[in-house]
C-alpha cells in the first residue's frame, strides 16, 4: 500500500532520517527492510546503484505491503525521468537523484510523488523550488554551516543533509537546520555483506536515539 505525497513528506520530517541501502539480491532486501523497521526505522531509500536493481525492488516493494504498511520505501541514484517512471510503477513513493533534472521533476509532479534532487547551491536549490520540489537533497553534506546560511535569507527551504551523517554527527546537521538525513550508517554496506542483521537493526536504534536528542 502506498502513501499519498503529503504523508510522505509529514514521515520524513518526523523520522528525520532516510536510510540508504543498495542489494542485488532481492532475499537480502527483505532482510534489511524487516532488520531496519525492527529498529525504528520507517522511512528507506533503496539506491539504483547495484544490477538487478528494478527486480529486487519490485520485490521489496510487495515485502512491504505484505509485511510493513507503515514503512515508506523510495529509490535514490535516479538521474532521467525513464527510469523514475519505472520505479514509480513500481511502487516507489519517493524519488531522490544526486543532481536536478527537469523532466523528472515534471514527471513526479504530475504523479505526486517527491522529488528530492541533489543540489549544491542556493541557486541550484531555487531552481528546484521553482519546479515544485519541497525537499532539497544536500549533496554531497559537508558543512552543516551551508544550511543556516542559506536559511537566513531563504527560512523556506527544506533541505535533507545526504552523506556519511553518523549518530555523532548527525545532531550537527539538525541543529543547523536540517529538515532530515539521508545515510547508509544505519545500513553499513560490511553488515549486508555479512549478514549481520541485529547490528543493522542497533545502528537504526543508535541513529533514532541521537536524533531524539536533539528534537
Amino acid at each position: 500500500m502506498s502513501h499519498d505525497r503529503l504523508t510522505v513528506l509529514n514521515e520524513i520530517a518526523v523520522q528525520r532520517v532516510m536510510h540508504m541501502f543498495h542489494t542485488e539480491d532481492a532475499a537480502t532486501a527483505a532482510k534489511v527492510l524487516d532488520a531496519v523497521h525492527a529498529g525504528g526505522g520507517r522511512v528507506v531509500e533503496f539506491t539504483n546503484r547495484a544490477r538487478f536493481a528494478t527486480p529486487v525492488f519490485d520485490a521489496l516493494r510487495r515485502h512491504v505491503d505484505d509485511t510493513h504498511p507503515d514503512m515508506i520505501i523510495g529509490v535514490g541514484s535516479v538521474e532521467d525521468a525513464p527510469t523514475a517512471s519505472r520505479f514509480i510503477a513500481a511502487g516507489a513513493e519517493f524519488i531522490v537523484s544526486p543532481i536536478f533534472d527537469a523532466a523528472t521533476a515534471d514527471l513526479c509532479n504530475l504523479r505526486k510523488i517527491p522529488y528530492l534532487p541533489g543540489t549544491q547551491t542556493v541557486t541550484e536549490i531555487a531552481t528546484a523550488e521553482r519546479s515544485g520540489v519541497e525537499y532539497v537533497k544536500l549533496y554531497p553534506a559537508t558543512d552543516p554551516s551551508f544550511i543556516t546560511l542559506v536559511q537566513l535569507p531563504r527560512p523556506w527551504s527544506r533541505i535533507i543533509a545526504n552523506g556519511m551523517i553518523t549518530p555523532d554527527t548527525v545532531g550537527s546537521w539538525l541543529e543547523a537546520g536540517a529538515t532530515a538525513v539521508g545515510t547508509m550508517a544505519g545500513v553499513p554496506p560490511t553488515a549486508i555483506a555479512e549478514g549481520d542483521y541485529d547490528t543493522i537493526t542497533a545502528a537504526v536504534a543508535a541513529m533514532a536515539k541521537a536524533i531524539g536528542d536533539h528534537q
